[in-house]
């Protein structure tokens, strides 16, 4: 592994961290009644957080190639992307997900 490899790995755990602390925050900022619902909605960002954070940990630990390190830095900066598009506006967001019913 390269320090390369480990940077990388470094940024993924950080954006995860800040994907994370933003669904927590979005959901702090909703209506008591629209967290339920909104968490319903969100697990595929915290599956996809999940999915990164073991890719990057298989790969850290020599199990799988550590190419694999930049999928799994994409796929966390998809799902910090998204978690920064819910933080703007969650209310906006819960309309969205309420209209894909």
């Amino acid at each position: 592994m390269t320090d390369t490899h480990y940077f990388t790995a470094l940024l993924l755990a950080l954006i995860l961290l800040y994907a994370a602390r933003l669904l927590w925050t979005s959901a702090r900022r909703l209506h008591y009644r629209d967290r339920p619902r909104y968490w319903q909605k969100a697990w595929v960002l915290v599956l996809a957080g999940f999915a990164a954070a073991v890719l990057a940990t298989l790969a850290l630990t020599g199990i799988i190639s550590a190419a694999a390190l930049w999928p799994a830095l994409v796929l966390a900066a998809l799902t910090g992307g998204a978690a920064y598009w819910i933080d703007l506006n969650p209310q906006r967001a819960l309309a969205v997900l309420r209209s894909r019913r």
